[in-house]
């Protein structure tokens, strides 16, 4: 584009590879990088174009025809680098990621132009005289940083005049250790040489103690300095150039001896506590010296020597980060007969404040600070991004930690309480799998809010969730395919805690849950891989015990995504059975979904097949032996394969009990089957259907999805590219025509046999590209698609086939797969296929690919007499039809798909007379903020009546009312325990004083509201028709609240969460309590909407002192005291309910 500045400066591009293993340059750490390219951008003049460190600099941006084109407010995010060979690097940076606080902020010069002056980059960046700069990095964004120009994830580079400096090239880091009573060479290096050296010597302060050697000229200079203490020492060198002098300063100490000890019994590498006494916790780290390579038959093929680290310590905030002889690690040579040969690293901890979470690294031979591998908790730089309700109390990363991540340690961590009873897993061929990416899944991306769309999901027939990528990865944002911490669950989406509550709530809902985990590849900050590493290279290092130095096998660049596992590694091995075990133990997963198993083969790479599919017996091997160990302790355990290689390798592995993914080859059959084109080749036989040629399967293994994360949402592609569709210009038909496509694949694809597989919201159509925002990046939430009947036709008939699926196995007897299987050119010939439980229960699923034209199908019905259809459409799903030749044709209409079965399909989401109410709230003067539960002292007080009390109290219920439970619903204890009955009303959007439809339901512990039942969670209204109504929840003493406004309800639930802000009518209608969520406020007592002294005076006063199930017992602990006047009622008074008019 034309620029508007006076000149132009050559800008050097910093480029990185973005895929689906990748992550945005914005959220993740740089670790060493690759792919350098070079390039000239326009837009952009920074003024000096060469500057010096210490003269003002102007950097202007012309943001027309950019992202940031028309922006309010421009950021400039950046930074400079302090090391030499890198100049590209970010190494100290001013800016806060998407945060709109002015730092680096620019001016607004008018028309899309902006500028920002740094009054030097020394000052603005505040680098120390000791440093020097080589480099000024930066790129733009907009005030929430959802908008950037950085050239399509590239960085800009300006080159800066450094001036004469000089570099400390021996020792490389600092302080440098070194045994006691040994010495070290202190060396300078420069290309100008200077007039003289000087070293000396300074204090703790910097004060100047003596003079311990000089030399005059010289482009090399060297001190040589013995330690004969233990004490921190700094000395200073100093090069008297023309220009003036430069200096730095180093440090150096002396260790002493290391101890050489056994570590305690039964500790393991990581952080292990001590249940017996919380004030304790021992830390291991293990440094390999030596490496046993195995096949997965374990016949050891070779070994490897790795060289010994020397000294380690332990810095973090028991020690204010401080390099301490009390923190030195000791080292277990391990001669305990196992033959690995150590080294452990370990140390024994005390004093521990219990509950008190500390920040901690090793720091290895004075070089390396990293985190523990197995810590269960990252810190890092990036932890200030995460809203504090998402992840409350997270420990203040330090300063001291370098940049890079840390590990945390607590003892006394909060417990989670589990609460689900254990219940059947359905059979593989009865898998019928859902999944979610945690960040794109809804409005707020955590793992709480996900569980609002848990009963959604049941009433869709789902009864496993795949979860993407939940282990620690770079970034915030992130498909999460770049891990490099495998025991830690990601902040990002919130606490351990509410990881677990999520599984269990699934658990609740006989939902099981996979995990996501990448065991291919860990990305490069990863402890393991920085352990051991390459720097001249910028890679593994060769003696590296757990990594490859380089790829193996892959041939294709696009696909050495990180560092590689060695899996023939034993200790790679020993590690990946104890992530596997830790997840399915410590947070009840059901099993995995293993990404890329491919990459697991340690052939070398052969050009002629870049993506290593050809059969690799090793590999198979490898990976029998991974899920044989995980099933020897966890039998029901799935394990599913994206593996994708020679068909002759997926059958074996398939064989073997692991469910394997189709890939895109599945999903472009399946494209083709819906795009309507009569030369595409429709055959979805083949590539879908388990035993198939020449897949061959003995069992239903094979995951046949019409669309997963991984490919473009068929949606879109119906939509842009479908045949009369694509050209369609009315929205509405164009809609209408796409759905019809769309159920017309997932008809016949979910009846496939073996696991079936939803992507989030394909069941409604989801249509925004996968491109959008970048393959990986934030898409749109698009929950509001359900309210549109047509799509509502989607999820019907998706529901009606995953219901059929649960309920009868209707592979008992091999399907008719029929004409599915042909080709091109045959688009006139509707499709049929039929499966059947051999006990009468017959499906028939006819469907016409023309999308242009009617005709005739042939269902070749099994029997004469009543038959049932489904389309997915209300006014037909359901209705029966009388068959007397079973010969009859069916006449479909262009693109129809029907469902014709001899039975009625029990389904209560056809049954639209009636609609299924989800919420959460909390009472606050029953919330125990302790704990983060409601208290159900009533309950166990035996005071709760059996009857609902609300009628008898003068509430009038519309349609409801004498609600009854049976006595041993209140017999449930734990986070499920009953609190009290609440009202639930569906008022009218009109009038929204208008009650409609009313009815009690109960109240747990953990806010949720649930049926009579005392357990589900969603509570039915059977007189009440689909549409749009204010909720309103009312209890006996506490204030009600409504919807901030009309929502949609239907037999389908969507869960309602009044402990959300943005879930309530009006302004401070609930009480904030301390973990930022609300709860209804106090003190009602007469249930008239208003906190009163009448409350007081004729229900607390007359009370007070006596027990029971009364009015004025505003924390329903059963007794009316005090704490219900002075904690409760008064910090209410004066308020009313807040309900839209």
């Amino acid at each position: 584009r034309m620029m508007s500045i006076r000149s132009l400066v050559l800008l050097y591009v910093l480029s990185g590879q973005i895929g689906a293993h990748a992550t945005n340059l914005m959220n993740a750490t740089t670790y060493p990088d690759t792919d350098k390219s070079v390039g000239i951008l326009l837009g952009v003049l920074v003024n000096p174009s060469f500057p010096t460190p210490d003269e003002m600099v102007t950097i202007t941006f012309d943001a027309s025809g950019s992202a940031l084109a028309g922006a309010t407010s421009v950021y400039c995010h950046s930074g400079v680098s302090t090391t030499e060979n890198a100049p590209t690097n970010f190494d100290r940076v001013v800016g806060n990621w998407g945060q709109d606080d002015g730092i680096g902020q620019m001016v607004s010069l008018g028309n899309d132009q902006w500028e920002i002056t740094l009054p030097s980059l020394r000052q603005y960046y505040q680098v120390p005289e000791t440093e020097d700069v080589f480099g000024l990095n930066f790129l733009f964004r907009n005030a929430d940083g959802s908008l950037i120009e950085d050239q399509g994830g590239m960085n800009y580079f300006n080159a800066v005049n450094t001036g004469d400096y000089f570099t400390i090239t021996s020792p490389r880091s600092q302080p440098h250790l070194i045994p006691l009573n040994s010495s070290f060479d202190l060396t300078a290096e420069t290309t100008t040489e200077p007039t003289t050296w000087v070293f000396d010597e300074l204090d703790a302060q910097g004060q100047f103690i003596q003079t311990i050697g000089s030399q005059t000229g010289g482009l090399v200079a060297t001190q040589t300095i013995t330690l004969t203490t233990t004490a921190l020492r700094y000395f200073r060198v100093t090069a008297n150039f023309p220009s003036g002098p430069r200096y730095k300063i180093i440090t150096a100490k002396a260790y002493p001896p290391i101890c050489t000890t056994p570590r305690p019994v039964g500790t393991v590498p990581g952080i292990n506590y001590d249940d017996t006494d919380p004030t304790t916790a021992t830390l291991v780290l293990h440094a390999p010296t030596f490496t046993r390579f195995k096949k997965g038959t374990g016949t050891v093929t070779g070994t490897n020597p790795t060289a010994p680290k020397e000294v380690i310590y332990l810095l973090g905030d028991f020690n204010n980060w401080t390099i301490d002889d009390a923190y030195l690690l000791c080292r277990d040579t391990d001669d305990d007969g196992d033959d690995d040969q150590g080294d452990y690293w370990w140390i024994r901890l005390t004093n521990l404040t219990p509950g008190q979470p500390y920040v901690f690294q090793y720091l290895i031979d004075g070089e390396l600070q990293v985190a523990d591998p197995y810590t269960e908790q990252v810190s890092d730089s990036e932890d200030s991004q995460i809203d504090p309700a998402v992840y409350p109390n997270l420990p203040i990363y330090p300063s001291a930690a370098g940049g890079r991540r840390a590990s945390v340690l607590q003892t006394q961590r909060e417990q989670y309480t589990w609460t689900a009873p254990a219940f059947t897993r359905p059979t593989i061929n009865h898998l019928n799998i859902y999944e979610l990416h945690f960040r794109d899944f809804t409005e707020e991306g955590t793992y709480l809010a996900a569980i609002d769309r848990l009963d959604y999901i049941k009433s869709l027939g789902i009864n496993a969730i795949h979860v993407m990528p939940v282990s620690e990865f770079e970034g915030n944002s992130s498909w999460g395919y770049n891990p490099n911490f495998y025991f830690a669950a990601d902040k990002a989406y919130g606490t351990p805690n509410d990881l677990k509550k999520f599984i269990d709530e699934c658990h609740k809902r006989e939902i099981q849950v996979f995990n996501d985990i990448v065991l291919n590849h860990a990305f490069y900050s990863n402890v393991m891989a920085r352990m051991y590493w390459n720097e001249v290279d910028n890679k593994p290092a060769n003696d590296n015990p757990w990594f490859n130095a380089d790829h193996r096998a892959i041939a294709e660049p696009a696909g050495w995504w990180g560092a590689d596992w060695n899996h023939e590694s034993e200790h790679v091995q020993a590690m990946v059975d104890r992530i596997l075990d830790y997840w399915l133990t410590e947070y009840r997963f059901d099993g995995f979904r293993f990404d890329f198993t491919k990459g697991f083969s340690q052939a070398p790479q052969d050009p002629s097949d870049p993506w290593a599919s050809s059969r690799d017996d090793d590999r198979i091997d490898l990976l029998k032996r991974m899920v044989d160990a995980m099933w020897a302790n966890h039998p029901q355990a799935v394990a599913i394969f994206e593996h994708l290689a020679d068909v002759d390798e997926d059958r074996e592995l398939a064989n073997h009990g692991i469910l394997m993914w189709s890939g895109a080859g599945h999903h472009g059959a399946m494209k083709n089957w819906m795009l309507g084109y009569n030369s595409d080749d429709p055959n979805i036989y083949s590539s879908g259907v388990y035993d198939a040629p020449p897949r061959f399967f003995q069992y239903a293994n094979w995951m046949s999805y019409m669309e997963s994360h991984d490919e473009e949402r068929q949606a879109y592609e119906v939509l842009t590219y479908g045949n009369t569709i694509a050209t369609e210009t009315d929205p509405d038909l164009k809609l209408f025509k796409t759905i019809d496509r769309l159920k017309l694949g997932a008809a016949f694809n979910l009846f496939f046999p073996g696991p079936r597989m939803l992507w989030q919201m394909e069941e409604v159509g989801y249509d925004i590209s996968i491109n959008f925002n970048g393959r990986t990046g934030e898409k749109p939430v698009r929950w509001n698609y359900f309210e549109n009947e047509k799509r509502r036709e989607l999820y019907r008939i998706m529901s009606t086939v995953l219901k059929i699926r649960n309920t009868y196995n209707m592979y008992a007897i091999p399907p008719d797969y029929d004409n599915i299987g042909w080709g091109p050119f045959a688009i006139t010939t509707p499709r049929r296929m039929v499966v059947n439980d051999g006990q009468g229960h017959v499906a028939i699923i006819i469907g016409n690919l023309d999308p242009e034209n009617g005709h005739d199908a042939y269902p070749q019905y099994y029997f004469p007499g009543i038959w049932y259809r489904y389309t997915g459409e209300l006014a037909l799903d359901g209705t029966s039809f009388n068959v007397s030749n079973v010969n009859s044709p069916y006449f479909l209409q262009p693109s129809e798909v029907v469902i014709l079965t001899s039975f009625p399909v029990t389904n209560d989401i056809l049954d639209e007379s009636r609609i299924q109410v989800a919420a959460r709230i909390y009472l606050a003067g029953a919330y125990d903020e302790t704990n983060g539960l409601m208290r159900d002292q009533l309950r166990a007080d035996n005071l709760l009546p059996l009857t609902e009390p609300y009628t008898g109290q003068g509430y009038v219920f519309v349609g409801g009312g004498g609600e009854t439970v049976d006595p041993m619903v209140f017999t449930k204890t734990g986070p499920d325990a009953i609190v009290d009955w609440v009202v639930v009303e569906l008022r009218s959007t009109g009038t929204p004083s208008t009650v409609l439809a009313s009815r009690a339901a109960l109240l747990q512990r953990d806010g949720d509201i649930v049926d009579l039942d005392g357990v589900s969670t969603t509570v039915d209204f059977a007189n009440a028709t689909p549409g749009n109504y204010y909720l309103v929840i009312k209890h006996r003493n506490h204030l009600e609240v409504s919807t901030a406004h009309p929502m949609f309800f239907h037999p389908v639930p969507f869960t309602v969460d009044f402990t959300k802000h943005s879930a309530t009518y009006g302004s401070n209608a609930q009480k904030l309590l301390s973990n930022g969520l609300l709860g209804c406020w106090p003190g009602d007592a007469n249930s008239n909407g208003q906190v009163q002294n009448t409350d007081i005076e004729n229900y607390w006063r007359p009370s007070v002192g006596t027990s029971g199930y009364l009015p004025a017992d505003f924390n329903l602990n059963g007794q009316v005291q005090n704490t219900d006047l002075e904690l409760h009622w008064k910090t209410a008074v004066g308020r009313g309910a807040q309900l839209p008019e």
